[in-house]
């Protein structure tokens, strides 16, 4: 596997910079493909249940969410050039979703693989090979963590049970 460079950071920081721009559309437009994708999690979203991707364009709680989402990435992606700190992070959003019964790592697997195509259509011509490149190396990176992560909230739950 390629190693993260500062070439790739640079590419991929110079990507998100554009997906930074407007915030609360772009993370409606990156669940809007997530949901077009894996419909069967919207029913997770207590706020969203039952709408339909039209009705999640206009929705309060999508802008909401979606732009949470999109703050909590921005945090890895400052953090890449210490990837302790973004690890940190990710860990920390598996902590805070995993009472919410994303409580496997196939969830955000999902979530990442709509990424390529939505940063092509919000970044143009910013989302570079290299920055695909290096959005590959960073999601990977960050699907490991939250792997680990998982794995350590599940024996912690099974050794007090």
């Amino acid at each position: 596997m390629a190693e993260l460079t500062g070439a790739h950071v640079k590419a991929v920081r110079d990507s998100w910079d554009v997906i930074c721009k407007d915030v609360r559309g772009n993370g409606v437009q990156l669940f809007l493909r997530y949901f077009g994708a894996f419909p069967e999690y919207l029913v997770l979203f207590k706020d969203l249940r039952g709408m339909s991707l039209e009705e999640l364009k206009t929705s309060k709680h999508m802008r909401i969410h979606g732009s949470r989402v999109l703050h909590a990435l921005t945090s890895m992606v400052d953090a890449l050039d210490e990837l302790d700190v973004a690890a940190g992070i990710m860990s920390k959003t598996i902590d805070t979703h995993f009472d919410f019964n994303v409580q496997n790592i196939k969830k955000y697997e999902d979530l990442f693989s709509v990424m390529p195509d939505f940063m092509k259509a919000q970044a143009g011509d910013k989302f570079t090979p290299l920055a695909q490149e290096g959005w590959t190396l960073v999601l990977n990176t960050l699907l490991a963590v939250g792997k680990e992560r998982i794995a350590q909230i599940e024996k912690q739950k099974a050794a007090m049970a």
